[in-house]
């Protein structure tokens, strides 16, 4: 059964949005909770509406959605789907004439086959230009992130993230967000606990638990 908790969600797009004192969520916000605690429902139905109901580009991938797949080419391709929908006739017209590659504003070429590749863009362009094209603050949302860890390239995608996040965001301005969640809490801090962790520093924090508002609305 869903059960909404906009309160929660908007706490947490405040916190990103750098809004709360003393809050590092604007560096990356890192959530844990087990497994069937309804996190993914959680990001999907209460915090990624919330994040676009403020008008930010949302982008959300779940790496064991495809658990046989890289999850850095899964993080790549999650970033090029909404980059061609935010192309609009200018996606449609590439595809009619059998192209994947397209000129932003006559300039920086995207092709969204190969992002993250060594042939295509980087993943900090890719989100560049979404922000650009969006003409709004982006927000990726990577659920079960610590699956990251499993593979050479989607290693090197956090790293590449943390990359893009440093030179998007300015003091004051934040025009990348990171939601990185995990089931694992131990494996997720490979995340963040050691000097060579691409997000060194930032803190782990846990998703709460249904409280008395959910006993609440059972009992009615």
């Amino acid at each position: 059964m869903y059960f909404p908790r906009r309160t929660l969600a908007q706490e947490m797009c405040d916190a990103l949005q750098g809004s709360q004192l003393f809050n590092d969520a604007p560096n990356g916000l890192f959530l844990a909770a087990p497994r069937r605690t309804g996190k993914s429902t959680f990001l999907q139905a209460d915090l990624k509406p919330e994040l676009e109901r403020r008008g930010i580009a949302v982008v959300y991938v779940d790496l064991w959605a495809a658990p046989q797949r890289d999850p850095g080419e899964l993080i790549a391709e999650a970033i090029g789907q909404a980059l061609r929908a935010h192309l609009g006739p200018v996606a449609k017209a590439a595809k009619a004439s059998g192209l994947e590659s397209v000129s932003i504003a006559g300039a920086l070429k995207i092709d969204t086959r190969h992002i993250g590749q060594p042939e295509g863009s980087t993943l900090t362009d890719a989100l560049r230009t979404l922000h650009e094209l969006a003409r709004a603050p982006v927000a990726l949302i990577v659920d079960e992130a610590q699956h990251s860890l499993t593979s050479v390239g989607g290693e090197s995608a956090m790293t590449a993230l943390k990359s893009a996040r440093d030179q998007l965001n300015r003091p004051g301005l934040v025009s990348l967000m990171l939601v990185m969640s995990g089931s694992d809490r131990d494996k997720l801090l490979r995340l963040v606990n050691t000097n060579a962790a691409p997000f060194y520093g930032s803190s782990i924090k846990h998703l709460p638990l249904l409280g008395e508002d959910f006993v609440a609305h059972l009992a009615a």
